[in-house]
């Protein structure tokens, strides 16, 4: 059983004008979590982690519920939470375990299932000087709490969802995301493939080959990361008005291309300007407590960041339907490519199941496991952003043109 969170989900600053989601119960945080994950967890403790003096959620993380009574297990998830709070500077947390595991009674008193696990998650963290607004049981359609406050039977859910939920939701809609009935749903999202005859598929490879090599003798890889880039953008393009992104011709060149470490780089870089950098400290979060941890306090939670520059939610989907496209070992790069986009743009679980299935495919991929590492690190999308950028002037790659755009890049004003 895993220790660390598949892909912890890292806020965004909030931007002006920005639609704002009041939550203030724990109740509400419920229906609010699958929102911020992408996906309803199962057999999860899901945490939230609050900083800075406003108490903003800076990261949600899910972890796997141990299978067995083992204290090992408890104690692993424990040390993680832990780092994670020492990481990102936690100053509170909240945290919701939801099982379909019953509670009991021993003695005539409710026994909760997995309090042991909940009791080492809140002792680690009282260590990191991190307190806790709220520790919840959610299974059965109803809600315990930890502490021992509220009735022995529990809170019953809201059979609909809060308001709260409904416009997270409404929000995310708009930026074309999708919520999985499970983190299983959203793993097969990348799995799925084009139908296609494989000697079609193999013939448009060949011509990609030949395409790539011609463009490698005249400009070297500088041109054919250029053409890559472009390809990619107008796929953008098309997914952005509900077109299918890429034909095959267009595919299998992009794939046959980021073959090359180097050109792949240079695509993935295109994720620094699908969100705008809205300020320079990636503390700043869309979800907010105020006053005092351990009671319950009104929670703020704001829809993501919109794109601008180049469509978000377009990019991360030409890049799902270069995945379709992809086989054999093409897979692998096309899926740490998605990986390492979606985790740039804030789809960390996207990412996650993107980067397993490019390890599934090639274990020693090194984009891979550099996105696991950043992972690991709880690395803030802003900052793996900023990295990109980096990466993108040491490139020095040829301005690129946006579809429908007159000429350049977007000006710095413009994802500033």
């Amino acid at each position: 059983m895993p220790s660390t969170p598949r892909f912890p989900v890292p806020s965004e600053p909030t931007p002006s004008g920005q639609t704002v989601v009041r939550a203030s119960t724990i109740e509400d945080l419920v229906g609010v979590v699958p929102h911020l994950l992408g996906f309803v967890p199962r057999e999860s403790l899901v945490v939230g982690f609050l900083v800075g003096a406003r108490m903003r959620v800076h990261l949600t993380a899910r972890f796997d519920l141990p299978t067995g009574d083992f204290p090992g297990d408890a104690r692993e998830i424990a040390q993680r939470v832990g780092e994670l709070a020492r990481k990102v500077r936690a100053a509170a947390a909240f945290l919701i375990v939801m099982t379909d595991a019953p509670p009991g009674t021993a003695h005539g008193v409710v026994v909760l299932p997995f309090a042991r696990l909940s009791e080492q998650v809140e002792r680690r963290l009282a260590r990191q000087h991190c307190g806790i607004v709220g520790n919840a049981l959610v299974t059965g359609g109803r809600l315990w709490h930890y502490d021992g406050s509220g009735p022995e039977a529990g809170v019953p859910l809201p059979s609909q969802p809060s308001g709260a939920a409904l416009a997270v939701a409404a929000e995310q809609a708009l930026q074309g995301e999708r919520l999985f009935g499970s983190r299983e749903e959203l793993a097969a999202s990348v799995q799925a493939q084009h139908r296609v005859e494989p000697a079609a598929l193999r013939a448009g490879l060949e011509r990609g080959g030949d395409a790539v090599a011609e463009l490698m003798a005249s400009g070297g890889w500088q041109a054919v990361a250029t053409a890559a880039r472009e390809e990619v953008l107008v796929a953008a393009g098309s997914a952005a008005i509900g077109q299918l992104p890429f034909a095959l011709e267009a595919a299998t060149f992009v794939l046959v291309a980021i073959r090359d470490p180097w050109v792949r780089d240079a695509v993935l870089t295109l994720a620094a300007e699908a969100v705008p950098e809205l300020c320079p400290d990636p503390g700043g979060t869309p979800a907010e407590w105020s006053g005092p941890a351990g009671s319950p306090h009104p929670l703020e939670v704001d829809s993501r960041t919109p794109a601008v520059a180049i469509d978000a939610p377009a990019l991360v989907a030409a890049c799902i339907d270069l995945v379709a496209w992809a086989r054999d070992g093409d897979v692998a790069e096309a899926c740490a490519l998605l990986g390492g986009i979606a985790y740039a743009v804030h789809r960390a679980p996207l990412a996650g199941v993107a980067v397993e299935r490019a390890l599934d495919v090639k274990a020693d991929h090194s984009l891979a496991l550099l996105l696991r590492a950043v992972n690991d690190a709880a690395v803030h999308p802003a900052q793996f952003r900023k990295t990109l950028r980096q990466v993108d002037s040491v490139l020095d790659l040829p301005v690129l043109r946006s579809p429908g755009e007159e000429e350049g890049r977007p000006t710095d004003d413009a994802v500033a």
